[in-house]
């Protein structure tokens, strides 16, 4: 993920990881099961990333159950 990018933009790390357009349906159909939080983090703590973050766009219950998940 973090790495391939690094390699592509001929860096050693991205300021700035983004998923873009997360809802509860993308999140539970692709972001959990993919592990894509676990991986960001796991970035994050190697320095290959310095912060993530997501675009969210779906109602106040699913986001609260995104964050708190």
């Amino acid at each position: 993920m973090a790495q391939r990018l690094c390699v592509a933009l001929d860096t050693d790390y991205v300021d700035f990881y983004h998923f873009w357009s997360i809802n509860q349906k993308v999140f539970d159909e692709k972001i959990v099961p993919l592990g894509l939080m676990e991986k960001a983090l796991e970035m994050k703590a190697k320095g290959k990333i310095k912060y993530a973050g997501f675009s969210f766009h779906d109602d106040y219950e699913a986001f609260i159950r995104i964050v708190d998940s």
